[in-house]
């Protein structure tokens, strides 16, 4: 079904890649997830409910949640079946364009996997997507993909620092364990 999703969203013209618990497994850290966040970064949030409308017309529940002023993601639509784990096109592109050019970075980014059929986006912006969601979990995962992946810190600091996020990259580092 993600594969599908993928394909309707690509013919509306919105690009999207492999993002949360799914990416962050691919680099390194598995951990339980019971969906696929697939990213996007559309100007308007109409472009995902256009979206959402004609994946509800191909018999699916969908869901979709307006962003909010003080969240840093444009919205959500979340797709769910009886034969497949939820699937949420997260828009993370922020109201107002909040890191625009971070998500249209990342996604243009991502690496197509050949068994998933998929691109999923790359180490360094995962980190910074996760450094701009700000949550606790977002920081630990950071933490934990830098430690399965210590020879891509330099790549990860470089991003960081093109989005202003490098403060924020070395406040998780310096947590205590």
């Amino acid at each position: 079904m993600a594969r599908e999703v993928f394909r309707l969203l690509a013919a509306d013209g919105i690009q999207t890649a492999i993002v949360g618990s799914v990416a962050v497994a691919i680099h390194g850290y598995p951990r339980a997830t019971r969906d696929l966040d697939l990213g996007a970064a559309v100007l308007a949030f109409t472009s995902l409910q256009r979206a959402a409308a004609a994946i509800r017309k191909l018999g699916y529940e969908v869901h979709t949640s307006a962003p909010s002023l003080d969240d840093p993601l444009g919205g959500i639509v979340t797709v769910a079946g009886t034969d497949f784990d939820p699937i949420e096109i997260v828009n993370l592109r922020g109201p107002g364009g909040r890191h625009e050019r971070l998500a249209r970075e990342a996604i243009a980014s991502a690496q197509q996997l050949p068994e998933l059929g998929l691109p999923v986006v790359d180490l360094p912006h995962l980190v910074a997507l996760k450094l701009v969601a700000g949550s606790r979990k977002d920081e630990l995962d950071v933490l934990e993909l830098l430690r399965a992946n210590p020879t891509t810190i330099d790549e990860v600091v470089g991003v960081c620092g093109k989005y202003r996020l490098r403060k924020q990259l070395e406040r998780v580092l310096a947590r205590p364990d």
